[in-house]
This record gives structure tokens, C-alpha cells and sequence, in this order.
């Protein structure tokens, strides 16, 4: 449409008027949820805090809080779910995870503690899809293998948790619970011996490890040594009780 200079002069501040209020209703919906991430972090960093002060109810109420007040808090919604996980609470911590999850797709660690809480609920179809999606987002995550193995060496399937295992370790020889695992796995296998030197090394790393002395005990008793069998299983009972 072409306009006369003074037609021009007197439509430019209307539609400068109206572009202003255009962009106002924008401006006041981004203040509104810088507020409410404000609001939901300071629930946030209470939860932890009194998750670490060893108040899990109180965590969960707070962090409950933060994911209300901001339901797009990806990191909220996965540490309520750890809580609620390890307060025995699979179900909503499942959800928890799915709602990080559902924020973020590729947030591994949302989707490696969904694996954790499958394997909790022994539901090991779901908690192995999940552990290979970690690993396809993030294949040096040595974590990520030692889980993968132990759900496989879970599914009586060896060889490929073997596998994992040892990878996990090349990525970090430093997890004592991987060489645990890969010991537990070489003694169903019947490699006695290197079930034995693996699970020494546990102890070289970990010498208050129960797993690791429990283990060792199992395949000293296919080795024949019971005298020596005898006393890693006393020292498992005596860091962990729950062995008897």
C-alpha cells in the first residue's frame, strides 16, 4: 500500500504502538519464568540439602515443590526421582525420570537412573533398553557399561557381560564393583582362576569390601581352599552382617 508522507507520519507511531505491545505480553511471560526457575531453584537446593542432612521426607517435599512451581526443571523432576528411588519409591521415581526425560531426551543421567529403577522392580527388559540408549548418547561412560553387564550377567547371558564388564573397566580400572562383577561372572563361566585374581585385586583396591570378600570365598570353595574359603566369608559377615 503506498502511503503520502503525512498518511506516513501518522499511521508509523500506530504501528510502532502496536509492535510495543506486541512484544510486551513476550517480555512479561519471560520475567514470569525467570521467577518461577528463581522460586523452584531455592526449593531445589533445599531438598539436597536436607537429602544430605539425612531428612529424605523433607527432601522430597521440597524438591516435590520446586518441580511444581517450574514442571520444566529437568534436574528437579531427576533428583526427586533418585530420592524417591532410593527411599524404595520405584514407581514414582520411574515417573519422575520419564518427566526429565520427556523435558530432554538425551539427559543421560536421567535416563541411566530410569535403567537403576527398572532394575529395581527386576523389570530387566526395560532397565537393558534403557542402559544401551545411555551408552549410544555417551559410549565412554564406564557406569554405563558396568550396568550394562551386570543386567546381561542378570539375563545368564555371559559372554557379552563380559564384555561390558571389562570395558567398563579400560574406561575406569578405579570401579572396584565392575571387577566384582566380572569376577562373579568369570566364576559361573568356571574360570576359577581368573574369577580369584580378580577379585583379589577388588581387595587390593577395596579391602572393606563384603561383595569382594563374599566372592572370593565362592571361589575359593570351587578351588578347593575351604580354610582360606572360611575366612573371606567371616570377613564379609563381619563388614556386612546381612551375608549370614
Amino acid at each position: 500500500m503506498f502511503l503520502d508522507p503525512i498518511s506516513r507520519s501518522r499511521v508509523l507511531p500506530i504501528l510502532l504502538g502496536l509492535s510495543f505491545l506486541s512484544f510486551a505480553p513476550l517480555a512479561e511471560a519471560q520475567s514470569r519464568d525467570q521467577l518461577s526457575r528463581s522460586q523452584a531453584s531455592v526449593h531445589h537446593r533445599e531438598g539436597l540439602a536436607l537429602y544430605r542432612a539425612k531428612d529424605p521426607a523433607g527432601a522430597l517435599r521440597e524438591l516435590q515443590r520446586s518441580v511444581e512451581i517450574d514442571p520444566s526443571f529437568v534436574e528437579a523432576w531427576n533428583d526427586l526421582g533418585v530420592i524417591q528411588r532410593k527411599e524404595g519409591a520405584l514407581t514414582q521415581a520411574i515417573f519422575s525420570f520419564g518427566k526429565a526425560i520427556a523435558i530432554n531426551p538425551s539427559y543421560t543421567s536421567a535416563i541411566y537412573n530410569l535403567a537403576l529403577a527398572y532394575e529395581g522392580q527386576d523389570n530387566l527388559t526395560l532397565a537393558t533398553r534403557q542402559v544401551r540408549r545411555v551408552i549410544e548418547l555417551n559410549p565412554a561412560l564406564a557406569q554405563a557399561h558396568f550396568l550394562y553387564g551386570r543386567l546381561l550377567a542378570r539375563q545368564n547371558q555371559f559372554d557379552p557381560a563380559r564384555k561390558e564388564l571389562q570395558e567398563a573397566l579400560r574406561r575406569d580400572s578405579s570401579l572396584v564393583r565392575a571387577r566384582v562383577e566380572l569376577g562373579a561372572v568369570l566364576l559361573r563361566q568356571g574360570y576359577i582362576n581368573d574369577a580369584i585374581t580378580e577379585i583379589r585385586q577388588c581387595l587390593v583396591e577395596d579391602p572393606r569390601s563384603a561383595e569382594a570378600h563374599f566372592q572370593l570365598g565362592l571361589a575359593l570353595v570351587q578351588q578347593g581352599n575351604e580354610t582360606e574359603a572360611r575366612s573371606s566369608f567371616s570377613h564379609a559377615v563381619e563388614l556386612r552382617p546381612d551375608y549370614t
